[in-house]
């Protein structure tokens, strides 16, 4: 009988495509590149002017409507914005900086200086990633009260807001919507980028400010980003119609897995070169210590724990775990998969695990592995991630 991961990695094989008459598994065939017959819209709107954000409210006017719309009538629900202001989380995102405990997390780390509503580091993923966190305007204070908005998954919408209302959009290809700045979000893999971006945390990019919770964060009080894409798609109240049937969730599950370890093995190298170019200032804390296994360090007592700690049973007691979270069912998937790409991440993934496993690992040459470990990644995900 075939495990899970066993039949996760046939849904991901490249031979896992049609059947012939003898049976045979046959590779499903290459998506031919297509020339869009959209007629050309004016590329002033699409290059000449810089992103950003214009608020959650702009979007209310066609998808505000209280009940959906008749799938027959209507592509889309035109209820998301309800949907998402009512029920979803993201929308409170910037409301609990005024919390109790977002309080009590901005007094230890700046002894109540600087209020959460203020900190750059938890605008960051508390509003809109787009938004300059330093901006005190009106307008950019308005979109941040909207915290997590729809731009802050589908783009800035500046650029397209009008030009996506026309009938010639409907025929424009991903790629070129993405030209225009809206985010592809019905690619599995995009989606979780998007995600990951703040639940697992990233460099700054694309005009996006760095979004981190390091181990000073979670001493002041903040929970630690245990991120688990496919159960957070799960959870989320869907604004959108999706077909989730079939290998859907197998799919989701290996999607999201791959794109967390690569964002984490990003954010890894992003950290180990800050530490290999600023650490002489002592402002970049290095290793940093929300890389590894809060239990490596932090014992019960109680339960004699700190008598056989992590580790001791093959002689690295005392050493604290690194990468506990996001890598290792990656790593179990990739041995079911008989990829040479997933062989390639292995192998460099192996190699620095062994780095990061000594005393004070070289950040210089974590900064060089991690990098090496996350282009295998991604080589690996590009191999499975684009649906045919």
């Amino acid at each position: 009988m075939l495990g899970p991961l066993a039949v996760v990695a046939i849904v991901l094989s490249p031979g896992c495509g049609s059947s012939d008459q003898a049976g045979a598994r046959v590779k499903a065939p290459e998506p031919t590149p297509r020339a869009s017959k959209a007629p050309p819209i004016p590329k002033l709107a699409r290059v000449d002017l810089p992103k950003r954000p214009v608020g959650a409210g702009a979007c209310a006017a066609c998808h505000g409507n209280i009940r959906p719309a008749d799938p027959s009538a209507s592509r889309i629900l035109r209820n998301e914005h309800t949907i998402w202001v009512t029920q979803d989380e993201h929308a409170n995102a910037f409301q609990v900086l005024s919390s109790s405990r977002a309080t009590a997390i901005a007094t230890a780390l700046s002894g109540g200086k600087l209020p959460a509503r203020q900190d750059t580091r938890c605008l960051a993923c508390h509003t809109v990633p787009g938004l300059d966190p330093t901006a005190g305007d009106e307008p950019a204070q308005a979109i941040r009260r909207d915290g997590v908005g729809c731009e802050s998954c589908h783009g800035s919408a500046n650029r397209w807001l009008g030009t996506h209302q026309q009938t010639a959009w409907r025929r424009l290809s991903p790629s070129e919507k993405e030209a225009f700045g809206m985010t592809p979000l019905k690619d599995l893999e995009r989606r979780a980028e998007v995600c990951a971006g703040c639940h697992v945390g990233s460099p700054s990019a694309a005009g996006h400010p760095a979004r981190e919770v390091g181990h000073d964060l979670i001493k002041a009080g903040h929970s630690r980003l245990n991120f688990a894409f496919v159960d957070y798609l799960a959870r989320m109240p869907h604004h959108w119609r999706e077909d989730t049937s079939g290998a859907f969730p197998a799919r989701a599950w290996a999607i999201g897995q791959v794109v967390s370890a690569k964002s984490a093995l990003e954010l890894l190298h992003a950290r180990a070169r800050a530490a290999t170019t600023e650490a002489k200032a002592g402002d970049v804390p290095w290793p940093e210590r929300s890389e590894y296994d809060c239990f490596s360090c932090h014992l019960d007592p109680a339960t004699h724990s700190w008598r056989d700690p992590p580790g001791a049973e093959d002689g690295t007691g005392g050493t604290p775990q690194w990468g506990t979270w996001y890598y290792p069912m990656v790593l179990a998937l990739a041995q079911q998969v008989p990829d040479g790409k997933a062989k390639s991440f292995t192998s460099l993934f192996a190699t620095l695990r062994t780095t990061m496993g000594e005393p004070i690992p070289p950040p210089d040459r974590v900064a060089e592995e991690a990098d090496e470990a996350a282009q295998a990644l991604n080589r690996w995900l590009r191999s499975f991630a684009r649906e045919p």
